[in-house]
């Protein structure tokens, strides 16, 4: 038998980065970090400071504030990397992030929005659908935030094969059917980031 008497700890400072095909507890870990070391910076970091002061940021102060992250905790933060390791919707900027971290901002919910945007097609075109109709078009909502993408040749396809022979013709009229894709597409470019 060897003995060998030394330390176990190895440490290792690197710039972490998360992408799609990172496991999940790689992400949480990441998250975790990156959400310790803003508060940490919350008291000393100027930019940070004006987030929280809701305070006019420059890009040269977004620019500090990335780099001023990755120096200190080896930790690679942008709005692209948020975007897509944290789920944000388009248009989520670090600065949401950071008031998000700091409990000042909390970004909308894409499955709300989507209800949302249905429910005002319908009141506002006066629309009144039957509890099969009004499944199919919960159903084209639901593939919608799975896929993050619906076009009009999907709805002949599963799931949508369920609803039987009248699906979507002439369940809806293609009007109809061309308003939900419309509605799908608008929210795409609001809601998801374009996968690369």
């Amino acid at each position: 038998m060897i003995v060998i008497d030394m330390g176990d700890v190895i440490e290792k400072r690197s710039i972490w980065e998360v992408n799609e095909d990172a496991p999940p507890p790689y992400v949480t870990a990441f998250v975790k970090k990156v959400e310790e070391r803003i508060r940490e910076m919350a008291t000393e970091d100027p930019v940070i400071q004006k987030i929280a002061n809701d305070e006019a940021i420059t890009e040269t102060d977004l620019t500090r504030l990335e780099e001023t992250l990755t120096d200190a905790g080896g930790v690679n933060i942008n709005e692209e990397v948020l975007q897509k390791g944290y789920r944000q919707p388009r248009g989520g900027t670090l600065v949401d992030f950071i008031k998000s971290v700091l409990g000042l901002y909390r970004a909308p919910d894409p499955k709300k929005k989507i209800d949302e945007a249905f429910q005002t097609f319908m009141a506002e075109n006066n629309k009144h659908y039957t509890a099969d109709q009004l499944h199919f078009i919960r159903t084209i909502q639901t593939v919608f935030m799975r896929k993050k993408h619906i076009d009009m040749t999907d709805l002949w396809d599963a799931p949508f094969t369920n609803f039987g022979i009248n699906a979507p013709l002439p369940m809806f009229d293609e009007g109809d059917l061309r308003a939900f894709i419309g509605i799908c597409q608008g929210l795409e470019q609001e809601l998801y980031v374009a996968e690369a």
